[in-house]
């Protein structure tokens, strides 16, 4: 039973807001992650608010994240904390029918529909904020595991002499016709 009450934060109740302005803050937390099964994010603690204009017939949303993500490193394999820091842009345009948008911040939503859940756009906008190669940035105490590193080094090490199997040398004599 808990778990829907954290995930009902990200229902956005649209059609009883009044014109204006309206906000609304969600927390991100492991819990969030747990549901995606993601195996990227270990640990979460992420701030949102919503800024909400509410006009005839839109509705515009503002996104403003803020707090950290722990991940894996991928260079030496332990936890590395990564700060979030981000705004997005959600529009919801209110129609009478159905459509499909080809900009991916902009939903189309009908008339009797009374909310809109932020849930999967939320999950995405965080996964965008992620580095593409996650690492410690090695300054301060923000570093990498020396013992991990020093084994990646003997690894990349090639040996000084490599011997060649016969059968490939046999191979370098064959002459083509070209």
């Amino acid at each position: 039973m808990e778990e829907k009450s954290y995930f009902k934060q990200f229902d956005i109740g649209f059609q009883s807001m009044k014109i204006g302005q309206h906000f609304q803050d969600l927390k991100i937390t492991n819990e969030f992650f747990e549901m995606y099964e993601n195996d990227v994010v270990t640990d979460a603690n992420i701030d949102i608010h919503i800024d909400i204009e509410r006009l005839e017939n839109m509705v515009i949303m503002h996104f403003h994240f803020s707090g950290t993500l722990t991940s894996t490193c991928d260079l030496c394999l332990e936890k590395v904390i990564i700060p979030v820091e981000k705004t997005e842009k959600l529009i919801l345009k209110i129609v009478e029918a159905p459509q499909e948008s080809d900009d991916e911040n902009i939903f189309y939503v009908t008339e009797k529909e009374h909310s809109f859940n932020v849930e999967q756009i939320t999950y995405e906008y965080i996964m965008m904020s992620l580095p593409m190669k996650i690492e410690h940035s090695n300054e301060g105490e923000d570093r990498c595991n020396p013992k991990m590193l020093e084994l990646l080094r003997q690894a990349e090490k090639k040996p000084e002499t490599t011997e060649i199997d016969s059968r490939w040398e046999a191979l370098k004599n064959l002459k083509l016709d070209s």
